[in-house]
């Protein structure tokens, strides 16, 4: 976006670390008690472990002005970015430009905490539409910058199809690879639930324009999680050796294990990358541990 509209709040250029490590929500009633007390800042409990967060609250509202300005509060003085999904209104119902500049402009208190966006477009969205993506991103403020999901196979047929397409950008590539819940045991419902809403798509992990956005989608059952640590370990750490921006978001076909097994990739990483230091403790009090 040439023009930035908002000149009440200049265009921010965060300075990311090369490892970010978050999960797809900052608040689960599994973990309180366990991994989070149950307490008011949430977010800034979460901000003291983790350093990233799907954002997915947007794709389905845009937060009204009073919860963006309780989550900047929360995050003051962290260095913590939260990946902002855009609205499915833009992305899946093929929203307008207007609509676009309104959730930024209504983002734009908390875009200090934010980068990149995430940027999904549906299965139903192919490379016949390649110029109506590229547009939506072309629109997002550099300075903050955009991980792209494209689910449509087009983008699949080869690993360069989606550098072709979108590499002028600016984005970085969204890698989902849900590999542990599609090719493991599938009677836990939660996997075969798992199955039925996400895609099951080749894993690409050449990185685009120095940075990369990982979502992993582990299984319940940790006994098929193994390789996918050491995998996902070892890349992560070669990418951060060769200066790429690594975002790690950590799922699980069942969320409530999220938080122990992202520590879990963490201890992994630890092992190629001793840079990357140790995970704070969970900020649970020992009340709650009883």
């Amino acid at each position: 976006m040439d023009d930035w509209p908002f000149p009440h709040h200049p265009r921010y250029a965060p300075t990311m670390t090369d490892y970010r490590l978050g999960l797809p929500a900052w608040r689960h009633n599994g973990w309180e008690g366990e991994y989070f007390d149950d307490v008011p800042d949430r977010l800034a409990h979460y901000a003291s472990v983790f350093s990233t967060v799907e954002g997915n609250t947007t794709f389905y509202a845009t937060p009204s002005s009073e919860t963006i300005q309780n989550w900047r509060s929360q995050l003051s003085g962290l260095d913590f970015r939260a990946c902002f999904k855009l609205p499915r209104s833009i992305t899946h119902d093929r929203g307008t430009r207007r609509e676009l500049l309104r959730f930024l402009k209504v983002m734009d208190p908390i875009l200090e905490h934010a980068g990149p966006f995430l940027v999904q477009f549906p299965d139903s969205v192919g490379t016949d539409n390649a110029d109506h993506i590229r547009r939506t991103l072309m629109e997002l403020p550099a300075d903050i910058g955009a991980a792209l999901e494209v689910r449509h196979p087009d983008f699949f047929d080869h690993e360069a199809t989606f550098n072709r397409h979108f590499e002028d950008t600016g984005c970085f590539r969204t890698v989902m690879d849900t590999r542990p819940v599609f090719q493991h045991d599938g009677s836990d419902p939660t996997v075969a639930e798992a199955r039925k809403r996400k895609p099951n798509l080749p894993v690409f992990t050449k990185a685009v324009n120095n940075g990369v956005l990982v979502r992993l989608v582990l299984h319940p059952n940790g006994h098929w999680n193994a390789d996918y640590y050491t995998t996902w370990s070892e890349q992560v750490a070669e990418w951060i050796r060769s200066g790429t921006k690594v975002i790690m978001m950590i799922h699980c076909a069942n969320n409530q294990y999220c938080p122990g097994m992202a520590r879990r990739f963490h201890e992994h990483l630890q092992k190629h990358a001793p840079e990357v230091g140790a995970l704070d403790d969970w900020p649970v009090s020992q009340q709650s541990l009883f």
